[in-house]
């Protein structure tokens, strides 16, 4: 199964879900080896169990939200222009269909209050001849009671169960350390869950097992297994061997995925690896440098004071006889000597400054200029309108007028009513009836 995302967002509606809304996520895509973005290949898909298993809600693209804790969702078609909204109570078990009105319109989006909890929603889109349009559903009309028993959730006379989220790895529960068991509206209780519902949760803390930790620096685990095995010399950055290193040291293998609440358990224990085996050599190196680089100065002093001449930019090359490392050290006491003589000149720059004078304070040439300036611009440019207050209270009492008008009219037309469902869901067919 491949879900459209945010990057899709000028096609395709993103995958979707909420924290007042437990295990219940909606998105468009396509089962097969990759995404598709064509019309016909695509549909929707709903999971009410964390996105573990999923199933097709509806052919085709659509616009979805939801309302009353998850217990109600409502969607319409994305990609055609549409007079019907689709919606279903039971958590996908069945859904139902209603037209609003006979004048398909594009939809532009299905909202509802930010915590998802209500049966209101509001759809609004743009009809063919480019009018908006707004349509305003309450659910309610239903007529559902409220749910009740959520403190003795999974017994029978109750309208919730329990449900706790799981990966489908293994026989336990705990993710990122944690079990968490949710209560929520059985999928066959016809009730509403209320905006004042408060979901029971239960957390318990699990002991740490391999899973809840990730391999550290230079370590590697097979797919399928849990075991951080060392991964070679080149994996394992040498700053993290000890200064002094002789045969192997011991290394963290595991660290703890972060945001992992789990306690006790399992504990990582050090795994020896063996040291980096440049170690040695290296320390050799860099005392060797050291001392060529003291026979190289010495070499040099001798030679620049044996020539006679005070000038630091000459250099007398040395006797050919010299072996090779003085001719290296010779050559290295050269660049270095030369970078600073060049440094020196660089920071001995003198920089001159004129004292200013009483007659530098005369600013008349700076304002003939700025005025020069502001007569450009007076040419060029447009200086806002003065402030008029009559106008503003003016268009202020035209929108009084507009508004007011507006709110007769809503008072004077009826909101659509829905039906309680039976085997059927009977709505208004015509327009006359909904406005």
């Amino acid at each position: 199964l491949h879900l459209h995302g945010s990057s899709s967002w000028d096609l395709y509606a993103p995958f979707y879900s909420s924290e007042n809304c437990v295990g219940i996520i909606m998105g468009t895509g396509n089962v097969g080896a990759s995404l598709r973005f064509e019309p016909e290949e695509t549909s929707t898909f709903f999971s009410r169990d964390g996105g573990l298993t999923w199933v097709e809600a509806h052919k085709g693209a659509f616009i979805y939200e939801f309302g009353d804790h998850g217990g109600l969702i409502v969607m319409a078609d994305d990609l055609k222009k549409t007079g019907e909204v689709i919606f279903t109570w039971n958590e996908g078990e069945s859904w139902y269909d209603f037209k609003v009105t006979n004048t398909p319109f594009e939809v532009d989006n299905i909202i509802t209050e930010p915590n998802l909890t209500s049966t209101t929603f509001v759809m609004f889109g743009t009809r063919e001849d480019g009018s908006g349009v707004v349509y305003y559903l309450k659910f309610d009309s239903l007529e559902f009671p409220a749910c009740k028993g959520s403190s003795f959730a999974d017994s029978v006379s109750s309208d919730y169960e329990t449900w706790t989220a799981s990966d489908g790895r293994g026989e336990g529960l705990c993710m990122l350390g944690q079990q968490i068991t949710y209560t929520r509206r059985k999928r066959t209780s016809q009730c509403w869950n209320g905006e004042a519902f408060e979901r029971p949760t239960v957390k318990k803390t699990c002991a740490c097992t391999e899973a809840d930790f990730a391999c550290d620096v230079g370590f590697v685990r097979q797919v399928g297994s849990t075991e951080c095995v060392f991964g070679g010399a080149d994996m394992m950055p040498e700053r993290f061997a000890p200064a002094v290193c002789q045969g192997t040291y011991g290394a963290t293998a595991y660290r703890k995925v972060p945001g992992n609440q789990c306690k006790g358990g399992w504990t990582p224990h050090l795994i020896e690896v063996p040291c980096p085996s440049a170690s040695a050599w290296r320390s050799f190196l860099k005392l060797g440098l050291f001392v060529l680089f003291i026979m190289g100065a010495c070499h040099f002093g001798r030679n620049f004071q044996g020539s006679g001449k005070k000038s630091s930019f000459e250099f007398r090359a040395p006797d050919t006889r010299l072996s090779l490392s003085s001719f290296a050290s010779s050559l290295l006491m050269l660049a270095a000597g030369l970078c600073g003589c060049l440094g020196r000149l660089m920071a001995n720059r003198s920089h001159e400054y004129e004292k200013l004078k009483g007659e530098d304070f005369d600013l008349d040439g700076v304002r003939e200029s700025l005025n020069d300036f502001l007569d450009e611009d007076d040419e060029d440019g447009h200086h806002p309108a003065p402030y008029n207050s009559a106008a503003l209270d003016k268009k202020q009492e035209e929108a009084r007028v507009v508004a007011g008008a507006a709110a007769s009219a809503a008072r004077d037309q009826a909101v659509p009513r829905l039906a309680p469902p039976g085997g059927t869901v009977h709505m208004a067919s015509t327009d006359e009836d909904l406005l």
